[in-house]
C-alpha cells in the first residue's frame, strides 16, 4: 500500500525492505503492468461490499547472493520456476497474473489484469 504523500520510489523501497529485509532501488525495477484484484470480503468484515485493489506490478532482479527474509505477513519465501508456479494450486491466481500476462479472472468473472 502506498501511504499518503509517499512517492512510488519510497513505497517500493519500504515494501521490499519490510517484506524481505533487502534495500532495493526503484530505479532497478521495471513496470510489468497494472493489475486489479477483486475480493468479496473487506478488512472490516462488513456485509454488503468487497475489496478492490489496484496493484502496480514491478519486476526486480534479485541479487543472487542475497537471501530474502520473510516478514510477519509471510511464513516463508520460495523461488519458483515460472512454468511451475503458473500450474500450481498453491499459488493464488492474482499472483499468477503477474507472470502469465493477459487477462485473469476471479471466481466472480472480474478481470484482474489490465494489459499495458
Amino acid at each position: 500500500m502506498i501511504l499518503k504523500s509517499e512517492r512510488l520510489a519510497e513505497a517500493f523501497a519500504r515494501l521490499v525492505k519490510n517484506e524481505t529485509d533487502h534495500a532495493a532501488r526503484f530505479d532497478d525495477a521495471r513496470l510489468v503492468g497494472v493489475f486489479e484484484h477483486f475480493y468479496t470480503t473487506n478488512r472490516s468484515a462488513s456485509a454488503g461490499y468487497g475489496t478492490h485493489y489496484v496493484v502496480l506490478g514491478y519486476e526486480y532482479r534479485w541479487p543472487p547472493a542475497l537471501v530474502p527474509k520473510p516478514d510477519d505477513q509471510h511464513s516463508g519465501l520460495r523461488w519458483w520456476p515460472v512454468a511451475e508456479l503458473l500450474v500450481s494450486d498453491r499459488v493464488h491466481e492474482n499472483t499468477k497474473a503477474y507472470f502469465g500476462g493477459g487477462a485473469r479472472h476471479d471466481t466472480a468473472g472480474n478481470t484482474s489484469f489490465m494489459p499495458r
